[in-house]
């Protein structure tokens, strides 16, 4: 699909992308994200026929994926470690 091919289907938030293009937009190798998709940690292609390896992802369900994956990440606390990897928590209360 070239650009100008793309401009409708982005209106509509249809743009579809490939491995390739998934690869540059989370900056991870083609080999990091088949690991990513056999482990479930991806989310699932459009597939186009039965047994086919042409997969697609939509670039809206991408994006909604990493946003939902930031909000996680702004949920949980943030646990500070010290150089020698022991919980900073741990030292204080060693020190009282």
């Amino acid at each position: 699909m070239s650009r100008s091919d793309t401009s409708t289907a982005d209106d509509a938030g249809l743009e579809l992308l490939t491995i390739d293009d998934l690869s540059r937009l989370l900056k991870r190798s083609r080999a990091s994200l088949h690991r990513d998709l056999a482990a479930g940690r991806l989310p699932r292609p459009i597939r186009f026929g039965a047994g086919s390896s042409a997969v697609r992802w939509r670039r809206q369900t991408v994006l909604a994926w990493l946003e939902s994956l930031a909000a996680n990440e702004d949920a949980r606390p943030v646990e500070r470690s010290g150089v020698d990897g022991s919980n900073l928590a741990q030292q204080r209360e060693g020190e009282r």
